[in-house]
């Protein structure tokens, strides 16, 4: 199977719910940026954003305790694509994720003030 290194910074605190089998499932939207010479051959920061999907408990938990705005991790896991339309038009999107088999590791974090006691608002359990 092919396994994807993603290394950004969440762009909100991570979102926490259940699945319909009562396991925990992590929620996060992350911020990657590279450097890239644009068409004049200068140098810009080019950034894309990944939402990553959660179901390692041990990454569950180091995300409950350190899982806010700005926090920077490596997230390794399998990655899918999707072309998406909107109002006529099509965006690519990509989605993470992260299973037992995957590693979440932090690189620059903050501690969270509730420890993971938001679930997220998600209203209802998903799939895994």
């Amino acid at each position: 199977k092919a396994q994807f290194d993603i290394i950004g910074r969440l762009v909100a605190d991570a979102k926490f719910d259940k699945t319909r089998n009562d396991k925990d499932v992590a929620y996060l939207r992350v911020a990657v940026s590279e450097r890239q010479k644009n068409k004049d051959g200068n140098w810009e920061d080019m950034t894309s954003y990944v939402n990553i999907t959660v179901f390692n408990a041990r990454a569950i938990s180091l995300l409950k305790a350190t899982g806010v705005k700005g926090s920077m991790y490596n997230f390794m896991g399998q990655m899918t694509f999707a072309s998406v339309k909107h109002a006529d038009e099509f965006f690519d999107t990509y989605k993470l994720r992260v299973g037992n088999d995957d590693r979440v590791i932090p690189l620059d974090t903050k501690k969270r003030e509730d420890n993971g006691a938001n679930d997220g608002g998600f209203g209802g359990p998903i799939d895994a």
